[in-house]
């Protein structure tokens, strides 16, 4: 991958450290002295929205094959089954990008011109960049990884189970 050279504010980049810190203490199992049991609360959907989606998103189908097309509860059914696959997928889209931009930032850093700045200030990028080699990967209950390959999982997981559902439902008629 070629990396086109770019100054880059430092001080943007250390607030962004700073940031991730932040994110880090909000997603991590401990209160942290912010109230991270709080945010931790509001964030619960989350984890169920991925860990329920795979039977959801499997049901869905299977009634989906069972209506009538065109029928109401069809585009319904249609439209809820769209409508949580563009959020899973917004959620996962966005944990992947981070993920990629934080992997990206290290080399943005050393390509910076820290070689004319002070000592301090060297130290701060050195330890900034220390940080940095661990890209930030963010996790819906501190155990699903937001990504693309999480989605597809997802995805592959519910077909799957659809393939079945809909075999032994045929084999019944």
């Amino acid at each position: 991958m070629l990396i086109s050279y770019r100054p880059i504010n430092i001080n943007k980049a250390i607030v962004l450290i700073f940031y991730d810190e932040r994110l880090h203490d909000l997603y991590s199992m401990g209160d942290g002295p912010r109230g991270g049991q709080q945010w931790r609360r509001a964030l619960l959907s989350i984890p169920d929205l991925l860990s329920g989606s795979v039977a959801i998103i499997c049901i869905i189908g299977l009634r989906i094959s069972i209506v009538e097309p065109g029928s109401m509860q069809f585009i319904s059914m249609l439209n809820y089954m769209m409508t949580m696959l563009s959020q899973l997928f917004l959620y996962c889209w966005c944990g992947n990008q981070l993920t990629i931009r934080s992997e990206l930032l290290r080399d943005v850093m050393y390509l910076s011109p820290w070689y004319e700045q002070s000592n301090p200030f060297r130290r701060l990028l050195w330890v900034a960049m220390e940080r940095m080699k661990r890209p930030i990967l963010f996790k819906a209950g501190h155990y699903i990884p937001l990504s693309r390959p999480t989605f597809v999982l997802i995805l592959r997981s519910s077909y799957s189970y659809f393939a079945v559902l809909n075999q032994a439902q045929h084999k019944d008629k």
